[in-house]
């Protein structure tokens, strides 16, 4: 009652959507739905078509937390690697140092069912989840999975939050499912970031001062052991606050640190981008809202980045390979066995939209369209999900939207 008893604009007091939102914890459900994503590149080596049919179960353990329980079905498909054409196929296993061969086309593709089960914790002050799992069971590499989140709300207005987890490297059928080497059979990728991320948020005038610091050790099958280190700062101001409806923009600030250069596809690198230094700076806008049964948020941002990458060799972890490489692209004139560096960056931006409908009190539909542009990278990702609850939900939609998160992107 504290909260207060005079109705907003929407007709709902603070009192009665705090006593919703205690009973949406006890709120079981099904979800699912359909993520495509596809990023151009080079067909059989840096070329992705990603397809996730995530499956999520929510179990209520009363009104402080819930397990949950994910089947997620994931397809990638890099294009078809032209194996006798050396021009373009040396850039992609072993090619370069053993040669094509008796090689034809190629399909370069993956299939397999990601599972994990956790446990999430809701309180009136803090919140935590911990969750174990693998990457795709059928991908060429399989590796465990999980992670430890814990979040702490001061009631200054503050708050701290520490992530400490396994998770995959999804940038490439290379650094995502494992490749599998056209000449030898042998495998190499299946890159896993382990590490931790610490987080603080700070209530200032209008908007929130953030800053989060993570640190990764990134490992796989055959590739050198990278080291990342990420910060990421800025402030969300908001614009215009009303009950079913929030604008805000900001500043955001990230800068991105790797040991080594692992961003190519031949046997030994990691198949994901890993600049030696990266700062880039954005303005964001968003926009989310709610009316009747559908809400929704268009968001976007526009940046400019500045990066500088190495220079990094085709066979980082087979000094043997990295030799014949020398000998084999000079007698082919397909120059040197290493990746040139340098930098570059840009103008970049970002354009998202999404929405969500209550058809009937059991049912919401929903859907999300992102792109993103910049130099050399211009990725588009796609998702229609539906949920359904197993007691009929009565309060106002919330908002903004909430897509069905696959296991990947946790």
């Amino acid at each position: 009652m504290a909260e207060g008893t005079q109705p907003d604009a929407d007709g709902t007091t603070s009192a009665g959507r705090a006593l919703q939102s205690l009973e949406d914890r006890k709120q079981g459900q099904v979800a699912t739905g359909w993520y495509q994503s596809n990023l151009s590149g080079d067909p059989g080596i840096s070329e992705l078509h990603a397809t996730e049919v995530p499956l999520y179960v929510r179990i209520p353990d009363g009104y402080t937390g819930h397990y949950f329980f994910h089947a997620d079905t994931v397809y990638l498909n890099a294009g078809t690697l032209p194996g006798n054409d050396l021009d373009i196929a040396y850039k992609y296993g072993k090619i370069a140092a053993l040669g094509n061969a008796g090689l034809g086309s190629i399909n370069e593709t993956a299939t397999g069912v990601a599972l994990a089960a956790g446990y999430e914790f809701s309180g009136a002050n803090n919140s935590w989840r911990a969750d174990i799992g693998s990457t795709p069971v059928g991908f060429p590499i399989t590796s465990v999975l999980g992670g430890i989140q814990y979040r702490h709300d001061f009631p200054s207005g503050s708050s701290l939050s520490l992530d400490v987890s396994r998770r995959p490297v999804t940038a490439s059928l290379v650094s995502y499912a494992g490749g599998i080497d056209p000449v030898t059979g042998e495998k190499w990728g299946g890159v896993v970031r382990n590490g931790f991320t610490v987080r603080g948020a700070q209530d200032f005038g209008p908007g929130t001062i953030f800053t989060s610091i993570g640190f990764g050790l990134l490992t796989g099958t055959n590739v050198e052991t990278n080291q990342e280190f990420k910060v990421r700062s800025g402030y969300d101001w908001s614009v215009f606050k009303r009950p079913d409806q929030i604008v805000s923009s900001g500043l955001t600030l990230n800068y991105w640190k790797y040991s080594k250069n692992e961003h190519n596809y031949t046997f030994g690198n990691g198949g994901y981008y890993s600049p030696q230094s990266y700062f880039s700076v954005s303005i964001p806008l968003d926009w989310t809202g709610r009316y009747k049964k559908l809400s929704w948020e268009i968001d976007g941002s526009v940046g400019m980045s500045f990066t500088n990458e190495n220079e990094s060799p085709f066979y980082p972890t087979r000094p043997g390979l990295q030799a014949q490489a020398l000998a084999f692209m000079s007698a082919n004139d397909l120059g040197s066995p290493f990746f040139g560096g340098g930098s570059g960056g840009g103008f970049s931006y970002t354009v998202e939209a999404a929405a969500e409908y209550r058809v009937t009190e059991h049912f919401v539909v929903g859907g999300r369209f992102r792109l993103d542009r910049s130099r050399d990278y211009a990725p588009n990702v796609g998702v229609l999900y539906l949920r359904y609850f197993f007691s009929p939900q009565k309060g106002p939609v919330p908002f903004p939207p909430r897509p069905v998160v696959p296991y990947s992107a946790y």
